[in-house]
């Protein structure tokens, strides 16, 4: 282990032959007989404390002292003065001149090993302190480096993705006319392609709404959603999502249940996202949901927790009878891109309610689930009836 250096800086040898004679066993002593050779050796070798008489020819201890402390190269080593001089006064300019103590010649020997243990003690401490406060900012620096890296690759991801999307489409849209001018054909209608065909079809089709849903995911990570909003009736926002899920569930022999409140208050809400929302979640319980299942679309009015001034509140529940919805995906089942592992799930994106999450969000409300398996899920919208909001269409609510 390498030994501990100790500068001793004394025009007097008796003094400097005792400091010999206390510390050379454990430590490395070098010696100085003035300030200014001491100035020297400090930056030369660097030693581990500093010993410092004040009255030397030359310039006198308290001097080299502050000259030791205001130096960068040399201020974090440690000094000690040893003086006879010992009045009150003169300790304190001891101190001003920023030593780091002071001891009272005559000492006693073992009082000044003490003394220069415990600083040497302290100055470690705060050299492991100093080198773990540059590892910390070394690997801050690093992480700094690493998320702007991250930020690039995001940005490089969502041009990548956008442009890949747009580029689908196009030739998506070849094949989607070309598939509805073969369905609509007076000869293929009545041949065995006939399905083929359909089924072709209905597979462009989800391919174009993946692709609108890539491009929705990414619009929203972005930017801020805007909404355009209008002021409509609970039973009109509801209706075309559920006549849509109607189709869809009487190819599955599923049974829908539609439940509104006896009012019909007016919600202010972008009615196009706010629809889309509702589709999503009611076509994912026809998807679900096994044959001859039910779904349940319910519309209730929440009073409001605030008093008679606060504004009310709107919960619409989408109820399945469906598999359900395993504990440990519960967590993640709005995030981008998951796919919950129930057996149904298919190939689907997963895209969708995260799409749902944002539009409600965006509208001032929240979105939770609760599943259990062999039991379906119960998806809850709340949102706020009077949803402050920017864009408003001043036209009077649609009639029903």
């Amino acid at each position: 282990m390498k030994r501990q250096k100790i500068l001793v800086v004394d025009d007097n040898p008796k003094n400097r032959a005792i400091c010999e004679e206390i510390f050379q066993d454990d430590f490395d002593l070098i010696h100085a007989e003035d300030g200014l050779v001491a100035l020297h050796l400090i930056r030369e070798r660097q030693p581990d404390v500093v010993l410092l008489d004040v009255m030397m020819p030359g310039i006198n201890g308290y001097e080299v002292c502050q000259r030791i402390k205001t130096d960068t190269a040399t201020g974090h080593i440690p000094v000690i003065i040893v003086s006879a001089k010992g009045q009150t006064d003169e300790i304190i300019e001891g101190f001003d001149s920023r030593a780091d103590d002071y001891i009272v010649k005559p000492f006693v020997n073992s009082e000044l090993r003490a003394r220069v243990t415990a600083t040497l003690r302290l100055k470690q401490a705060q050299d492991e302190l100093q080198q773990a406060n540059r590892k910390l900012q070394e690997h801050s620096r690093k992480l700094e480096e690493a998320n702007e890296r991250l930020k690039e690759l995001d940005r490089i991801k969502a041009g990548f993705t956008a442009m890949l999307v747009h580029d689908l489409r196009s030739p998506l849209s070849v094949v989607q006319v070309t598939l509805q001018m073969l369905e609509s054909d007076a000869l293929v209608s009545q041949s065995e392609y006939q399905t083929l065909i359909r089924e072709s079809l209905a597979s462009c089709n989800d391919l174009f709404e993946l692709t609108s849903d890539l491009m929705e995911i990414f619009r929203s990570e972005s930017t801020t959603m805007v909404l355009s909003l209008s002021r409509m009736s609970l039973p009109r926002l509801v209706e075309e999502p559920f006549r849509q899920a109607t189709v869809l569930a009487k190819k599955k022999d599923v049974s829908l249940d539609l439940r509104l409140p006896e009012e019909s208050p007016v919600i202010r809400a972008d009615s196009y996202k706010l629809q889309r929302a509702l589709t999503n979640l009611l076509s994912n319980a026809v998807k679900f949901t096994p044959r001859g299942g039910t779904i349940g679309l319910h519309v209730a009015l929440l009073e409001s927790p605030g008093g008679e001034e606060a504004s009310p509140g709107v919960l619409i529940d989408v109820i399945d009878s469906g598999d359900g919805i395993p504990p440990h995906d519960l967590p993640f089942i709005f995030d981008p891109y998951y796919q919950a592992n129930t057996k149904n799930s298919g190939m689907g994106s997963g895209l969708g309610l995260a799409i749902v999450k944002r539009i409600v969000a965006a509208h001032g409300g929240e979105v939770t689930v609760k599943s259990k398996l062999g039991q379906g899920s119960r998806f809850s919208i709340k949102l706020p009836l009077g949803f402050q909001g920017a864009d408003e269409d001043s036209s009077p609510p649609e009639a029903e």
